[in-house]
């Protein structure tokens, strides 16, 4: 039986969530499966908008995953799954410390 180009389209812009959980699935497995990962992006454009493509691999997978900016936060959203989280506790209060950032920036991570 033919396939359809307007099959194949309405299958990529209107039933995701199956395609959004196989990607996460290889972005998992493509973490766990080496010690080291490359990381590389690219220019791309969508619907006329500058955007970047980063790309996540080693030899035994690849993760693409396109944001509207490649700035250090978009960066670290994909390596890390989407979400950013941080800590503060005794390890990052020394390495403030040890920096001599200023007790007005301190007082502000410390209260959240």
């Amino acid at each position: 039986m033919p396939i359809s180009a307007g099959l194949i389209s309405n299958w990529l812009t209107h039933q995701t969530e199956e395609f959004v959980a196989e990607s996460h699935s290889v972005w998992e497995a493509g973490l766990a499966s080496s010690a080291w990962q490359q990381l590389d992006d690219t220019s791309t454009r969508v619907n006329g908008t500058n955007q970047a493509c980063l790309v996540i691999c080693n030899p035994l997978y690849t993760y693409y995953q396109t944001n509207p900016t490649k700035q250090r936060l978009s960066v670290l959203r994909v390596w890390l799954g989407g979400e950013i989280r941080y800590r503060y506790n005794e390890e990052a209060r020394a390495f403030l410390a040890a920096w001599q950032v200023s007790t007005k920036w301190i007082g502000q991570l410390a209260r959240g």
